[in-house]
């Protein structure tokens, strides 16, 4: 899993550079959850915070609008434990109406936890340019549960 996802990470990261990084297309994140941790009687508290560009689609899905690809750097902070992460990731999208979407991450992290990580989420348009976002984190030490908002202008 985690050669697949560094991989998944490599193939996408020259997309982003090709189209000169348009600062206009640039959206970011936060959000709050509970981690999952075993030593801990509680779910401590989570934090997110992340930076997306969207790329062009992958060959075989240029003609399929509800898809779309992003690519997202993000840092997460688990309250009081050594379980802090910054990941990269590719992140894939299925519009499934104006309103709802379906979201999958894979990629790694670095720092106090390390290795592959994946997340799965559903993504709600408040309005436009914002969005909530619900996801499922998982990670090697401590799997979160996140509730975002993102923000893209």
């Amino acid at each position: 899993m985690k050669k697949l996802s560094f991989l998944l990470t490599l193939l996408c990261a020259p997309a982003v550079w090709a189209e000169s990084l348009d600062a206009r297309k640039l959206y970011f994140g936060a959000g709050f959850g509970n981690a999952s941790v075993a030593q801990a009687s509680e779910s401590p508290t989570a934090l997110q915070y992340f930076l997306g560009y969207p790329l062009q689609r992958p060959h075989g899905l240029e003609d399929a609008p509800r898809f779309r690809l992003d690519l997202e750097v993000g840092y997460v902070d688990v309250s009081d434990y050594e379980l802090d992460s910054y990941w990269v990731a590719p992140a894939l999208s299925y519009r499934l109406n104006s309103e709802l979407e379906l979201l999958l991450r894979l990629g790694v992290e670095g720092g106090d936890s390390e290795g592959g990580m994946g997340a799965f989420g559903v993504v709600y348009t408040v309005s436009p340019g914002l969005a909530a976002r619900l996801e499922l984190l998982e990670r090697s030490d401590a799997p979160v549960t996140f509730l975002n908002l993102v923000y893209r202008p």
